[in-house]
């Protein structure tokens, strides 16, 4: 049968009319909602509010950072890119665009901080939230400011409050006809801190632009003092910080590692005692040189000025430094029981202090040298271990609450940055005579005759220390490695109120740092702050 072609034009009518009909029913029916919002997001405009981001505070009740309007002009995307593209303005700029009802003016926080590059590391900075950020979290807000390092990243949430904000219905040509809705934003929390800002800023002064940390903190609570690295950084020109080759960015008071040389040889001392493979009547001979076949192991004492210590017990081979001593300790206990010990004082693992990204650190042994190294471990290694050398690395905190335990009296306690944290400590179980024996030592540092000289006089109170000189990186020609400089200390004495632990890096321009002559005065200046300016609570 043949169909005219004007059957064949009713029947493509017919089923264009059905097709349709489908499509509006589909629309009405099933994408009614969709397209009704999206009709609204066209007639409304919703502007967000920012809240007050919530500030630090020092235990003295000092403003460590405080809140200026920012005002940001936004220009908008495509659709397949729908976030804009923000360029901060001026306030005069911001004013004149909001009086014409533009809606591309967002307004945020500009955080000033108090004390500048002392508390750079400590505190962080902000940054505006990223694209990713933003699809990933729905209560980020387009140019909000987040933290992104230190206790700006610690304690994001808090300090961050929860946004407001402004529904306005908008005119098909985008003028803002009028507030239809508002919802006030609510303050991010203040947070009170343990340091104590006036004294961070004076041992970032002390240190002077050199590489180098500074850690002070309460033995008994684990509150933290102060908390500073040298340089610092200027949080408004954080590219210039990522570029220099000085690694102002890098905290090297929590997440700096090094070797941490003299400063161990508490954790050598406490392994000889509690294993009673010394007690307080072993002498060991200091001849100069220690020899091991054809290997040589020398004295600082003897390689620096040639001279001998004869017999030497624990309290006096703590007041000297005194490598032969620690060398033969060292090979008494052994490596594992080394690193045992120095794991029970938490060295070589994090203390979960309330900041992010804490370095671990080292702590060798046969075990750990065969796996990451795949080679034997001999007893050149352990003498090495028994000084601070070789393949240990501990940051400037770690170091500090190692000596705050000793002052404490063997607890250990978990370091922490807010204030009225439940302190957290446990015994280490030393013994009597192993906390006597390396108090009387320490002490003797600090005193005529000990290895920190800065000390010997005119102290404001009994000290207990302990110095290190650390070697480090690849001889010169002349056979030297560079060195990091250690002073680590507690007072008063006898009963303490501070842990003070300073470090200060050798570098290409100074390769020689040492513990007393570098290290030393820095910690003097501070202790003679602390006790002049407080009662040491």
């Amino acid at each position: 049968m043949t169909y005219s072609r004007t059957y064949w034009v009713g029947i493509i009518m017919l089923v264009a009319t059905v097709i349709a009909l489908f499509r509006v029913t589909e629309l009405q029916l099933f994408r009614g909602k969709e397209l009704r919002a999206k009709a609204d997001e066209n007639r409304f405009f919703t502007r967000y509010l920012p809240a007050p981001r919530g500030v630090f505070r020092d235990r003295n009740g000092r403003v460590l950072v405080y809140n200026a309007p920012l005002y940001k002009k936004a220009s908008f995307g495509t659709e397949s890119s729908p976030y804009p593209t923000l360029e901060e303005i001026t306030e005069e700029e911001a004013i004149q665009l909001l009086a014409h009802d533009e809606k591309n003016v967002f307004i945020d926080q500009k955080r000033t901080y108090s004390y500048g590059q002392a508390l750079s590391h400590v505190l962080g900075y902000v940054g505006e939230t990223t694209r990713d950020e933003l699809r990933a979290n729905p209560n980020y807000y387009i140019g909000e400011s987040v933290g992104r390092l230190g206790l700006e990243k610690a304690y994001q949430e808090q300090l961050s409050g929860r946004f407001g904000k402004e529904v306005f219905e908008m005119h098909a040509t985008g003028k803002l006809l009028r507030s239809i809705h508002r919802e006030e934003p609510v303050a991010g929390t203040d947070i009170g801190l343990t340091i104590d800002a006036s004294f961070s800023a004076v041992a970032y002064q002390t240190l002077n632009g050199r590489r180098g940390a500074v850690v002070a903190s309460d033995p008994e609570t684990g509150e933290v003092l102060a908390l500073v690295s040298s340089p610092g950084f200027d949080t408004t020109a954080m590219g210039d910080a990522l570029k220099d080759e000085r690694l102002p960015i890098l905290f090297r008071a929590v997440n700096g590692t090094y070797p941490p040389g003299s400063t161990f040889k508490i954790i050598t001392a406490a392994a000889g005692l509690q294993q009673n493979a010394i007690t307080q009547d072993t002498l060991i001979k200091d001849e100069g040189v220690l020899r091991v076949g054809t290997y040589s192991y020398g004295n600082w004492y003897y390689s620096q000025y040639g001279r001998v210590e004869g017999d030497v017990n624990v309290v006096k081979a703590i007041q000297r430094s005194n490598d032969i001593f620690f060398y033969k300790v060292a090979e008494l206990v052994g490596p594992e029981s080394l690193a045992a010990m120095a794991r029970r004082f938490h060295l070589g693992s994090k203390t979960g202090i309330d900041m992010p990204q804490e370095s671990s650190g080292v702590i060798p042994d046969p075990e750990w040298k065969r796996r990451t190294q795949g080679e034997d471990w001999f007893l050149g290694n352990t003498y090495h271990m028994g000084i601070g050398q070789g393949d240990i690395l501990i940051t400037p905190l770690q170091i500090n609450q190692m000596t705050a335990a000793v002052a404490r009296g063997g607890v250990w306690c978990k370091p922490f940055l807010r204030e009225n944290s439940t302190p957290r400590c446990e015994e280490l179980n030393l013994t009597g005579d192993t906390l006597r024996l390396i108090h009387e030592g320490m002490k003797a540092v600090c005193a005529t005759g000990g290895t920190a000289f800065p000390f010997f006089d005119k102290k404001p109170v009994e000290v207990a220390c302990k110095t290190g000189t650390a070697e480090f990186g690849p001889a010169d020609a002349s056979g030297k490695r560079k060195t990091h400089g250690w002073m680590t200390l507690f007072a008063p004495a006898d009963k303490p109120t501070i842990a003070l632990t300073v470090l200060v890096e050798g570098t290409e321009e100074q390769k020689f740092i040492e513990g007393s002559r570098d290290a030393g005065p820095i910690a003097k200046t501070l202790i003679e702050w602390w006790f002049a300016h407080t009662t040491g609570r």
